[in-house]
């Protein structure tokens, strides 16, 4: 399969973290920390990205999960590079 032959040919696969929510939080925080630089940027003139940035959100608050790939590469990007992270747990704390 294709994973089997870029494995072979030396590229490193990781499984992407899909998790929406605990994205967008990194994608926040990566964007408009609230201590110090931004460690993400987005050129102007990336105009899917600015369309779907828009579009991320219905009226009842909950991500939409469609026509959203710009922003599932910046999560996905943002996750494993920027906060090096491989999986993410969430435990609630009843």
């Amino acid at each position: 399969d294709l994973i089997r032959e870029w494995k072979d040919a030396g590229v490193s696969i990781y499984r992407a973290i899909t998790d929406i929510e605990p994205g967008i939080e990194a994608m926040r925080n990566a964007l408009a920390p609230v201590f110090g630089n931004p460690k993400y940027y987005v050129n102007r003139k990336c105009k899917a990205w600015r369309t779907e940035v828009n579009a991320y959100y219905e009226k009842n608050g909950k991500p939409v999960d469609e026509m959203n790939h710009a922003m599932d590469e910046s999560r996905y990007y943002i996750m494993r590079y920027i906060f090096k992270k491989k999986q993410v747990r969430i435990r609630r704390l009843t």
